[in-house]
């Protein structure tokens, strides 16, 4: 996906250079490309001596795109001035920062740019426009432009030893929509959410598996393959279970509806202020 972001940043540069590339096709293709909101690419990279290709599709509509590959679905998000990718955690997507290098989105098309220093020749063959690059790290770029628009990119460089080779046919200028995956979190309630629990000292782990939140004598477990939706409490040598929906804690062999009625029965050196806190996330990352 990097190596993506660095080919499409290149191809701004390019456009960016203010080379006289020909005032016809190349102006209006360039326009085109700059102005576009939406965009659907295909991607293949290929490596020549294994006879290897790995496909990609990408849709693009404004700082938002979906990646399908090899059977996986990846989501790019710009939100507050910030790049995620969307993970997968208990089947609800939430936003994991990356850096606009690895983002896929207009906003980073054109970012690094300022600072690049590609020098360029090119030569028409054959209807595309062949780029002699002066850098060590890239071989060749080539680009077709049919009917006024870019149609496809050609880039061949090497990796780890091996020659790569990347094509990107863009088509559906402007025709294309990205829908976000309902079962989304709400960045905003996501992020304050964890904010409290590390402002109140509490520490968390996500993986695969749990969800696990650490107090200074208190540990909760709350595990997603648990179909009945259980969290294990441990303080000291006491150890107990509630729900993950916040409607049966089940302490010292009774059931308490609401944190409320636990604590009103019940002393933890966990505070309740902690409690409410840690269980305004597991609300958020275990609901229905």
């Amino acid at each position: 996906m990097k190596r993506l972001m660095i080919v499409l940043s290149l191809i701004t540069v390019l456009f960016l250079s203010g080379c006289d590339f020909g005032k016809t096709e190349f102006e209006k293709a360039i326009n085109a490309y700059e102005t576009m909101e939406s965009v659907a690419i295909e991607m293949v990279t290929a490596v020549p001596s294994y006879k290897v290709e790995v496909e990609a599709s990408i849709l693009i509509e404004g700082e938002n795109a979906l990646i399908e590959m090899e059977d996986e679905t990846y989501y790019n998000v710009y939100s507050n001035e910030t790049y995620y990718e969307l993970a997968v955690f208990n089947d609800v997507y939430i936003p994991t920062e990356i850096d606009y290098e690895e983002a896929i989105g207009f906003s980073a098309l054109g970012l690094g740019s300022e600072d690049a220093t590609l020098e360029e020749n090119y030569e028409l063959v054959d209807g595309w426009y062949v780029y002699l690059l002066e850098d060590e790290e890239y071989d060749e770029l080539k680009i077709e432009i049919i009917d006024d628009l870019i149609h496809e990119i050609f880039f061949s460089f090497e990796e780890s030893g091996l020659e790569m080779e990347l094509t990107l046919t863009f088509s559906d200028y402007n025709n294309v929509t990205v829908d976000l995956p309902e079962n989304m979190v709400d960045f905003e309630d996501y992020f304050a959410a964890f904010g409290t629990i590390s402002d109140l000292g509490i520490e968390y782990d996500m993986n695969s598996e749990s969800l696990n939140f650490f107090g200074p004598s208190t540990s909760i477990y709350c595990s997603i393959d648990q179909a009945e939706g259980f969290c294990d409490f441990s303080e000291g040598i006491t150890s107990w279970y509630f729900n993950v929906d916040g409607t049966n804690f089940n302490y010292m062999d009774e059931a308490y509806a609401s944190l409320d009625d636990l604590y009103a029965n019940a002393s933890f050196a966990l505070p309740k202020e902690s409690f409410e806190a840690i269980m305004q996330v597991i609300t958020l990352l275990f609901a229905e």
